[in-house]
């Protein structure tokens, strides 16, 4: 609008910078708009605010997508198991204790809190990583929570939810304050987030329903130590949902890395390259151990393993056949027995 008139500019580069990376554009318009620019003329401002609205249209659009961590599609795939878990095997969800182990330090309460707006009672979260931004992580519930709100399918799918039960569930919570990037808009009593070993979490003994982690047990050193907190913490009848990831996690870096390049690495050490190097087929063993039976699995990611890949193996894995060893991701429910 200009002195009452509606002004569509052309938005058109005059100079031709194809041959110039994305990440070199986004780093100097970023730039500029931190300093702030100055403009000649009211419709300068007025062309610059209509790209930016465009810009702010197709980046919305881009980052939409499930591996963005901080989008409603990352949250939305992420409760697909647990709504799977709720519908087929009735996993405790309304006045349940959930926790999420290695929750991370981006965003580190943002997947318990889609639980708590379900109506779970209490939500903790456990890392030993620092959060790295509580404005902006307040900020992103809550974006959860307009979400939630305004329509629950987004998240949620089909899961039986109303607008208005996901608002009752947020009783306690100032959206206000979260929206402008303050921590305390959250209810205390319902959320907490502990900066502690999970082998070592000092919740109560049988105080928690279901406990969740996502790419987590393939990075701990102590897997035994680990599992034997769980089975102290979950109640008898109490569930985990965990997402176990076990290439080698350079690969997602490298690609021109073998999926499992690190079982070719003569090593004693528990980690290697940031992974443990426990294949699959040993969990339910681990499970089993500490009091836990497998209810369902999802595997997923099976890697070819050709003979020249296996000449470079080192024991065990190399005697191991590729049954064992071709399938790297998992999505398990375990049941405390």
């Amino acid at each position: 609008m200009s002195h009452g008139r509606l002004i569509h500019h052309q938005l058109k580069s005059s100079t031709d910078l194809s041959h110039v990376p994305l990440g070199d554009l986004g780093a100097e318009l970023l730039g500029r708009l931190t300093k702030g620019a100055a403009h000649d003329s009211r419709k300068e401002m007025e062309k610059h605010l209509q790209m930016l609205s465009a810009l702010h249209q197709v980046t919305g659009d881009v980052m939409e997508v499930p591996e963005n961590r901080v989008s409603i599609a990352h949250f939305g795939t992420q409760f697909r198991f647990v709504h799977h878990c709720w519908k087929n095997h009735k996993i405790p969800i309304e006045g349940a204790v959930h926790v999420d182990i290695g929750c991370g330090s981006v965003n580190p309460l943002a997947r318990l809190f889609t639980h708590l707006m379900l109506g779970v009672d209490r939500v903790v979260g456990i890392d030993l990583d620092v959060p790295t931004d509580l404005d902006e992580s307040a900020r992103n519930l809550a974006r959860l929570a307009g979400a939630a709100i305004l329509d629950p399918s987004r998240i949620y799918g089909d899961y039986p939810i109303t607008p208005q039960k996901v608002l009752g569930n947020l009783a306690g919570f100032d959206l206000a304050k979260l929206q402008r990037g303050d921590p305390s808009g959250a209810d205390q009593r319902r959320m907490g987030l502990l900066q502690k070993p999970i082998e070592s979490t000092g919740l109560a003994t049988a105080s928690v329903d279901v406990v969740i982690s996502n790419s987590v047990f393939e990075h701990l050193p102590q897997i035994e130590a680990t599992l034997a907190e769980l089975a102290r913490i979950t109640k008898p009848g109490g569930y985990g949902l965990h997402g176990i990831d076990t290439v080698d996690h350079r690969w997602y870096g490298e690609p021109h890395l073998h999926q499992l390049e690190f079982l070719t690495i003569q090593s004693k050490e528990p980690i290697v390259f940031g992974c443990n190097r426990v294949r699959l087929f040993e969990f339910p063993e681990l499970f089993r151990r500490h009091g836990f039976e497998i209810v369902e699995r999802w595997t997923h990611n099976k890697v070819a393993i050709s003979p020249e890949f296996r000449a470079r193996m080192v024991e065990p894995w190399k005697s191991m056949p590729d049954e064992l060893l071709d399938t790297t991701w998992a999505q398990v429910l375990i049941r405390r027995r």
